[in-house]
């Protein structure tokens, strides 16, 4: 996802990678925050997603 504008978009896109996960997306990478950079998002790579 990239840099973020504040602590409150952390934690929404936090919520929807964990939302992703519990509805069977498979995270293969990032969906998370990167490292020490407290409002950069790490770009997320799924295998699939149930809807």
């Amino acid at each position: 996802m990239g840099p973020l504008a504040n602590d409150r978009r952390v934690s929404a896109l936090s919520e929807l990678v964990e939302d992703a996960r519990d509805k069977g997306a498979d995270v293969r990478t990032g969906g998370g925050q990167h490292g020490q950079q407290r409002l950069l998002f790490s770009t997320d790579s799924t295998k699939q997603c149930a809807g």
